[in-house]
């Protein structure tokens, strides 16, 4: 079976988006031929861990997805929910008590070595990714075969089963980066008579003669930028020429420059980086409180009006003042002239896992590969279409409004802001699940009998020079928030896109011992140290002896062994 996995992987091409765009999706059958969930058949009970989005307050018995997909499967759900995953997933694994299936807790790659190549305490599911049993999963791994290479242990297991987005994720900005996310206030701008910075010194410039002209008459409560879930850090390290997805805080997570594997935080950009923070701090450019304001904080702040910078995910943070401000494209500086960002990657890996001792594992089978499915991942993220039996008296239905939306009636009534934070109290879980959700609302169009307001652009791989179709931003309009961020930031991403980004990758169960030893003690001792030089109380001419005790740490160790892992991928885009 592994070596049939193996050249399916390697024979099958991704699916054309165009094509999906054009034509009504085709839903695949998913009416089941084993006995345990025929409809009438016998129900069986299956334990199912999920997290919660932390907007959401009903009980996990009262989601309507999970009521679905069991009246749908026949099955019966045994529902648990947890806020604390991480501890929760220790416990279940220290006590081998994995429940059937574990749904939207991601599992890192290291787990998969140690709870499923070793302990053998997962499912394999590749037996089970057949046309016959899981036809939309397995038609899902033709068309996104890097998925399923990703989530292929070297021992050829599939041991979770991944999240696929696609480049046309309806629900989000296309392919645009997830991680560059830096805004800036045109008027702010205007005032101070200077334009959109294109460079890290245009950016110092920029921040220099806002705290000077003061363009609000803030005085002293004016933070000239503020950032949040290190969104101006990964903009300043991409700046400095590093660009995969990997959103960097202190630059301890291995990422690309020049195609070659590095660790930015024990490079020459890492001197920059350290500098140009520490300018930011002692001339006052960003807050006093920068290392302890939490996310509430810094968006209460944003709020209130004191910055004209601002790195977040969005700019749902300044409520109605939305309209002056605007993304900030890929930046350059001294030791780096390429103003390019990774797209998202089309998918995420370790979504999905299942116990290796469930008594059923033909029944998580299809009842997971209906996730696979076009209704499927419709139903996941907007749940019933508005007038169809399938509410089950939970939900009002979603449908599409007069400007060719969809919402629902409480969110048109005010109940919730959009149909996103509606969907989390009554519809799904959680934001990450298994399955495919690359045209889920090219699915929803088709089922509404209307036409798909998304249309296909053509981007150009700015590193390979392929071109690769992804959805314009046509379905969003700048007359509110949510638009405004969400086409600024793809207008201003749109010219500088790779799809070049760092993959999976399996270390062999010394390598993660070894790697979890010295990940700890460099990556605490990084952000420490960091902080001490940008807020001063280190001086930055001890930098030298900084990444001598880098080196004493066993840093060039901990690289030699991505290094070697990643060696083959490197290989391949060299």
């Amino acid at each position: 079976m592994k070596k049939l996995l193996a050249l399916l992987l390697a024979a099958v091409m991704l699916l054309s988006m165009a094509s999906a765009l054009a034509d009504t999706p085709d839903f695949v059958n998913t009416e089941s031929t084993f006995p345990a969930v025929k409809e009438g058949g016998p129900k069986v009970t299956i334990s199912l861990l999920t997290t919660r989005n932390s907007t959401a307050t009903n009980d996990i018995e009262d989601v309507w997805f999970f009521k679905y997909l069991a009246e749908k499967m026949n099955v019966s759900f045994e529902l648990e929910q947890t806020l604390e995953s991480a501890q929760r997933i220790s416990l279940m694994f220290a006590s081998d008590d994995v429940p059937d299936l574990v749904w939207g807790i991601g599992l890192s790659n290291s787990d998969v070595m140690v709870y499923g190549v070793q302990e053998g305490m997962l499912l394999d599911w590749a037996p089970y990714i057949t046309e016959e049993l899981m036809p939309n999963t397995y038609k899902a791994m033709q068309d996104y075969p890097d998925a399923f290479t990703a989530s292929t242990a070297p021992d050829g297991g599939i041991y979770t089963l991944p999240m696929i987005t696609g480049s046309s994720y309806y629900a989000n900005t296309g392919s645009f980066s997830a991680n560059l996310r830096l805004y800036i206030n045109q008027e702010w701008l205007d005032a101070v008579g200077m334009e959109k910075p294109t460079t890290l010194d245009e950016l110092l410039a920029v921040l220099r003669a806002f705290k000077e002209k003061d363009p609000k008459g803030l005085g002293e409560s004016m933070i000239p930028m503020i950032g949040n879930q290190n969104k101006d850090k990964a903009h300043v390290w991409n700046a400095l020429g590093f660009h995969s997805t990997a959103t960097q805080q202190y630059g301890t997570s291995f990422d690309l420059k020049n195609n070659e594997l590095v660790l930015p935080c024990y490079t020459e950009e890492a001197r920059e980086f350290i500098t140009f923070y520490n300018t930011l701090y002692s001339e006052g450019l960003i807050s006093p409180d920068y290392f302890t304001l939490d996310q509430t904080a810094a968006r209460g702040l944003m709020a209130s009006g004191v910055c004209g910078v601002l790195g977040d995910s969005t700019l749902a943070a300044l409520v109605d003042d939305w309209a002056p401000w605007t993304a900030l494209a890929p930046m350059t500086s001294d030791v780096n002239d390429a103003p390019i960002a990774a797209f998202n990657p089309a998918f995420s890996t370790g979504i999905l896992y299942a116990s290796s001792l469930t008594k059923y594992p033909e029944v998580l089978a299809r009842v997971i590969d209906y996730m696979y499915s076009d209704e499927g991942g419709l139903l996941y993220f907007y749940g019933p279409m508005k007038g169809t039996d399938a509410t089950l008296g939970i939900v009002d239905g979603w449908y599409y409004n007069e400007n060719g939306q969809i919402t629902t009636d409480k969110v048109v009534n005010g109940e919730y802001t959009d149909i996103s934070e509606y969907a989390y109290q009554y519809i799904k879980s959680y934001s990450s699940a298994p399955g495919r959700f690359d045209h889920y609302g090219q699915t929803a169009a088709a089922m509404a009998g209307v036409e798909f307001p998304g249309k296909v652009m053509t981007l150009v791989d700015q590193v390979t020079g392929a071109e690769i179709e992804s959805l314009a931003m046509d379905s969003y309009t700048d007359d509110n928030n949510d638009g405004h961020w969400r086409i600024t930031q793809s207008t201003n991403m749109v010219d500088h896109l790779t799809n070049i980004r760092l993959p999976n990758v399996y270390l062999t169960a010394e390598q993660n011992q070894r790697v979890a030893d010295l990940s700890t003690v460099i990556n605490d001792y990084v952000a420490a140290e960091t902080a001490k030089f940008i807020v001063g109380t280190r001086p930055l001419d001890e930098l030298d002896a900084y990444f001598e005790e880098l080196k004493k740490l066993g840093i060039e160790e901990y690289i030699d062994i991505y290094r070697e892992a990643y060696a083959p991928f490197i290989a391949t885009i060299q």
